[in-house]
């Protein structure tokens, strides 16, 4: 028996041996296997861009994997992941891979790492080995990123960035920036895949043809086909260093014929390529201190000065214009209007500057004028002194200053000039309308309006309740005969529904009114409501003291600019016959109604 027992013990052993031989393989095959590596594994410099490849194998189905990038070292993500997959069959025996691929490109040379990965597949969790780099420098030129030696992908092609005036600028001395791209085989389909940000500077965008200004260009000994990207135009708005961040660029190429049947009868593969350019480094100065006039505005470039006058005689009341353009290389946008010391007799309204820049020859020319109206309130010769017009020269380092010629104004007494009306109104809001608010008195006795309370149930609890409301009702008498006593509080109640009452009949009447009369009606609305609200009378209402009134309500810097503009409209169209459009009207009633109504919420 116990013969048959060994025997019996030893054939299942046997037949546990095989199977284990057979089977332990197979289950140790269905183990995930995780590889993570670099492609290209070497001669990775700062102007390439390179893949990070996960690769998940398993005998068994897969899961899709969710993978958590960590921090990298010197190094940014640009895409990805992109996932692929694929199922093999090796001696009979199936085999699934799922592939993670991440678009990664250098900070800069030196070391770089990237850190394990976290790979998850269903309730599993994987982590992949660190890989430590060595990012090469590029070779350069300028500020872009020409190559001594191929890139790792092999593809004879890069992206510069560089800066057409050299050395350090001045703060508002534009410079021009321009990227282009340098390739051997013939590129399609460019895209920006990061662009830098300008924080300390004002970008004027130029308009880049790529195809139609493509030329042909000789770096390192190699002839490239080169096609301007990006031309702008970067105006400094503060000294310091700064560093323009690189430039990345993507764009298609066909490559040879590679190793597939397919490939014998096609043209080739078309593979993405990657490019960023260098950093650029540019150093601004401030503007000097020493020589600097008094009535500089912040010009920086050469320019010309013109100045005209669109008559040189004119009648009391009558409107002259006088423009100021200035031309020339430089950023004009910023620019103050020149100063002018003009005759007290001359009422002068704000310019409305017109300006224009364009980029020529890779430089940014610029024109901007300003038009003041000048109404003359009395007769006879005025002289106009010279405009000047001061601006810094870069190229010498210095300031200068235009100047025009002095000119002289003839003013005839006219017909609207006797009884010294106009001058009566040099600088001052004139009032048009009085208001006096009547209080009216209350007529009768005050009641209480209730049922019969001796026919009531209840009457006997609560006959003492009139008695309870007697000081309240006291009180609230006194604050009414108080309230009704004070004047100014009344005007400022009835303010806004006077003014809006005032609009309103304006516009019941367009048809028959004149454009000065339009205009004095809606300016004397807005004149009345501001004097109402502020208790006081509209014939001392100037426009500095309206604007300081509402300094000192606290009301915004727009809403007393709106309230300024349209106080001088009304009086510049009054003045300045067929200076209002008729057509523009009716808006311009909206905006009065309007500003009162923000007005009123403000106040």
């Amino acid at each position: 028996m116990s013969l048959r027992c060994l025997s019996a013990g030893v054939r299942w052993f046997g037949i546990l041996a095989l199977l284990l031989m057979v089977f332990l393989p197979a289950a140790a095959q269905e183990g995930v296997r995780l590889q993570a590596f670099v492609q290209p594994s070497a001669g990775i410099t700062e102007a390439d861009a390179f893949n990070l490849i996960i690769r998940i194998e398993a005998d068994k189905q897969l899961p899709s994997p969710r993978a958590k990038l960590p921090r990298l070292q010197n190094l940014k993500l640009l895409g990805g992941p992109q996932t692929s997959q694929q199922m093999r069959w090796i001696n009979g025996k199936m085999t699934n891979s799922v592939t993670l691929t991440y678009s990664l490109y250098p900070d800069g040379p030196g070391a770089a790492r990237i850190p394990p990965v976290e790979v998850t597949l269903g309730a599993e969790t994987f982590r992949t080995d660190p890989i430590d780099l060595q990012i090469a420098r590029s070779g350069s030129r300028g500020g872009g990123g020409t190559r001594e030696s191929l890139p790792a992908d092999g593809v004879d092609a890069f992206v510069e960035a560089r800066l057409l005036e050299e050395g350090p600028v001045y703060v508002g001395q534009p410079v021009t920036l321009l990227v282009t791209l340098f390739s051997r085989p013939s590129p399609s389909g460019f895209s920006f895949r990061q662009e830098p940000t300008f924080a300390n500077f004002w970008v004027e965008n130029d308009t880049v043809d790529p195809d139609g200004e493509a030329y042909r260009a000789t770096a390192n000994g190699k002839t490239y086909r080169a096609f301007p990207m990006v031309r702008k135009v970067l105006i400094p708005s503060s000294a310091g260093s700064f560093t323009l961040d690189p430039y990345i660029g993507q764009f298609q190429v066909r490559t040879g014929r590679g190793d597939d049947f397919f490939d014998l009868f096609s043209r080739g593969r078309s593979r993405t390529v990657v490019r960023k350019t260098r950093p650029i480094e540019l150093t601004v100065k401030r503007l000097p201190e020493s020589g600097r006039p008094e009535d500089y505005g912040g010009a920086v470039g050469q320019f010309s000065l013109d100045v005209k006058m669109d008559r040189n005689e004119a009648a009391v009341d009558d409107a002259v214009s006088l423009r100021v353009t200035v031309r020339g290389e430089g950023f004009l946008k910023s620019v103050k209007a020149p100063l002018l010391d003009l005759p007290p007799d001359l009422k002068v309204f704000p310019p409305q500057p017109e300006e224009s820049m364009r980029l020529r020859s890779g430089k940014l020319v610029a024109s901007k004028s300003w038009e003041w109206i000048l109404v003359p309130l009395a007769s006879g010769e005025m002289r106009l002194p010279g405009v000047r017009f001061p601006f810094f020269d870069p190229e010498s380092g210095s300031y200068r200053t235009l100047q025009a010629e002095p000119s002289v104004l003839t003013v005839s007494r006219g017909d609207r000039s006797g009884s010294g009306g106009a001058a009566a109104t040099r600088g001052e809001i004139q009032v048009q309308r009085t208001d006096i608010a009547f209080i009216k008195a209350r007529r009768g006795d005050l009641r209480t309006r209730a049922p019969r309370l001796h026919q009531q149930p209840w009457f006997l609890a609560l006959i003492g309740l009139p008695w309870l409301l007697v000081p309240a009702i006291v009180a609230a008498g006194r604050w009414h005969s108080k309230r009704s006593a004070d004047h100014g509080q009344v005007r400022a109640r009835r303010a806004r529904a006077t003014a809006r009452r005032r609009l309103q009949e304006v516009r019941g009447k367009l048809d028959g009114l004149e454009s000065d009369a339009f205009h004095g009606e809606v300016g004397g609305a807005l004149l009345s409501y501001l004097a109402d609200r502020f208790g006081t009378s509209a014939s001392g209402l100037t426009y500095d003291r309206v604007d300081e009134l509402l300094r000192e309500r606290e009301v915004d810097d727009g809403t007393r600019k709106e309230v300024r503009t349209m106080l001088e409209a009304s009086d510049f169209a009054r003045y300045v016959p067929g200076a209002g459009d008729r057509g523009q009207w009716g808006q311009t009633l909206d905006r009065a109604a309007e500003l009162v109504d923000r007005l009123e919420r403000i106040l």
